[in-house]
């Protein structure tokens, strides 16, 4: 254990406890204005924002439609990530009055079939507060997960993820595990709208521009049947969201040639979140490096 994390976890914990004396949309507009402050701060993760956004929108947006959505993207995540620490605080009953549920019975539809359900998310809207949702509404999540290199702060994170029932799969064992669980007739969480190593991912457009993603969520459907169901949350007015199941998905598999099927359903997959994001863009993390990996015939990384 590292000096910094005893120094990180004491500032965490300071920060929940001056949060959890706010009254809770008090503590989001605290949030949103620290989000601008850091926009305007932070100019080295300002330019990837930006730059990410002139990959995914070329001349479809003007230089000021740009910034508007990279403010909004800081802005909002300023806003959840104080709502999350504060989290604690919001009862099953308090959840149910500021979120709003849509499409549960497309959720319940794929589980009927017996197979397991593999949700398919970002990190778009409020995530993790649409899976404490659903931990409390019985169906709870087994949510695919990256250890936080502070060993207090991911013992926090645990607690938090976990207290509506659902459980925590970490990278390094998650294929077998979701296996596993799918087999149980439970779901699994992935997201795949990060960047990952071109030797464990494939290449699929997203924003017309090639990102290495993760074929593990097409790879398990195809192998186990499991149904695809897209799920995202949105903000709503006065501090509230809505969490929507859409329908599983058709997936375009040809079993005789699984590389280039487990290829086409990434595509689907990242072709839905792109569809998300163009509906929000201001709720999606700019701040993540998505096209960072370049395909071989592409001489230089996107910097």
């Amino acid at each position: 254990m590292k000096i910094r994390h005893y120094f990180e976890y004491a500032l965490v914990w300071l920060l929940r406890g001056i949060l959890c004396l706010m009254p809770r949309r008090a503590a989001i507009w605290c949030g949103r204005r620290l989000g601008s402050l850091f926009f305007r701060l932070d100019k080295r993760h300002r330019k990837e924002v930006l730059t990410n956004l002139e990959l995914a929108f070329g001349d479809e947006k003007n230089e000021a439609e740009k910034q508007r959505i990279a403010l909004g993207a800081y802005r909002h995540f300023g806003g959840v990530f104080f709502d999350f620490i504060r989290s604690p605080m919001i009862s099953r009953r308090k959840l149910k009055r500021i979120a709003e549920v849509r499409g549960w019975e497309n959720l319940e539809e794929a589980y009927s079939r017996g197979k397991g359900v593999l949700i398919l998310t970002a990190h778009y809207g409020f995530w993790e507060l649409m899976g404490l949702e659903q931990g409390y509404r019985g169906r709870p999540l087994n949510v695919i997960a990256r250890r936080l290199d502070n060993p207090l702060l991911e013992k926090m994170l645990h607690r938090y993820r976990t207290r509506s029932g659902n459980r925590v799969v970490y990278k390094q064992n998650a294929v077998r595990a979701i296996f596993r669980i799918l087999r149980d007739g439970e779901a699994a969480a992935v997201l795949i709208d990060q960047n990952i190593n071109p030797e464990q991912g494939v290449f699929v457009n997203f924003f017309g521009v090639p990102a290495s993603t993760t074929p593990i969520l097409s790879a398990i459907a195809m192998k186990s049947g499991a149904p695809i169901v897209p799920a995202f949350s949105e903000p709503l007015p006065g501090g509230r969201w809505r969490f929507t199941y859409e329908p599983a998905m058709e997936i375009d598999a040809d079993r005789n040639d699984r590389e280039e099927s487990i290829r086409r359903i990434t595509q689907q997959c990242t072709a839905l979140i792109e569809r998300k994001i163009r509906e929000r863009p201001d709720i999606w993390l700019w701040m993540h490096r998505r096209w960072k990996a370049r395909p071989p015939r592409e001489r230089h990384d996107v910097e």
